[in-house]
């Protein structure tokens, strides 16, 4: 069951992560309704999204050094796509070297979050509880896979990974 339940979370990730931005988005509507919803939506689907900017970051900029930030570049300018998807959702697990993903950004996520709720920021207050939903989702993935929380969530990032998975 766990196997089964990591390859359809390895297989749709980004999908989940839009999944979890409309839950966000109608959940927020039921709320406040006096808002409107394909705008909510677009916000929630945004904020579910911003989160993973920074896997760009490390490839082109402070992991740019790595090795799978290596490979990455090489599918991105060889222009096969589905290769760097491949890549991507075979290693993203395994890495542990992403700065936005740790405890201070799901602690700013949910305050900034609550925080716009309290004054009736409503767009910011779906975008910012879209952003806490991604990180929730990556930590339960996380133990899905490792039976634990990665490093990277404490503060604790590990510039290379021990083995990448090569795509073919």
């Amino acid at each position: 069951m766990r196997l089964r339940m990591q390859t359809i979370t390895r297989k749709y990730h980004f999908v989940f992560h839009l999944l979890f931005g409309a839950i966000v988005a109608v959940y927020h509507y039921n709320l406040i309704p006096d808002v409107q919803v394909f705008k909510l939506i677009i916000v929630a689907l945004l904020g579910s999204t911003v989160p993973d900017i920074d896997h760009l970051f490390y490839i082109y900029f402070y992991g740019r050094t790595t090795e799978l930030a290596k490979e990455l570049r090489k599918h991105i300018k060889d222009k096969q796509l589905r290769k760097f998807v491949q890549s991507v959702s075979l290693n993203h697990k395994n890495n542990n070297y992403i700065f936005s993903h740790n405890i201070v950004a799901v602690l700013l996520a949910l305050g900034l979050a609550y925080l716009f709720y309290q004054y009736d920021h409503d767009y910011l207050s779906v975008f910012f509880s879209a952003w806490l939903f991604h990180y929730i989702f990556d930590i339960c993935e996380d133990i899905l896979y490792f039976g634990k929380v990665n490093q990277n969530w404490w503060l604790k990032f590990k510039k290379e990974i021990s083995s990448i998975q090569k795509v073919d």
